[in-house]
């Protein structure tokens, strides 16, 4: 059996913020877009296409949001949200389809 490792405790034991770990780098692009993606993360659950538990909001928003960060065009950067959504171990379920989740956050992250 895998043991899997509590980041934020591990960092806790060591005295280091566990939040900031979790932090994508603070540029003006990087925060707009981790507020859009807040916004659209919640549309999903209220649209009930991802079940994602309150407390494993802000660790996916990080893992998110740095998927878009390390895209190199907005098509890259869809494609990049919706396959960490999907492979994400913070969402419990995905109940869309890939092309329910880009419609979704399409109109969040579409810049038309």
């Amino acid at each position: 059996m895998e043991k899997k490792i509590d980041l934020e405790a591990l960092l806790a034991a060591v005295g280091a913020e566990p939040s900031s770990v979790h932090q994508p780098a603070a540029s003006e692009f990087g925060e707009r877009l981790r507020a859009a993606l807040e916004e659209a993360v919640g549309a999903l659950r209220e649209q009930e296409l991802v079940d994602v538990a309150e407390d494993h909001l802000p660790i996916l928003l990080a893992e998110v949001t740095e998927a878009g960060l390390d895209s190199r065009s907005p098509k890259q950067l869809m494609k990049r949200v919706v396959r960490t959504l999907i492979a994400s171990e913070h969402v419990e379920e995905v109940y869309g389809t890939d092309e329910m989740l880009f419609d979704a956050l399409r109109s969040f992250l579409d810049p038309e």
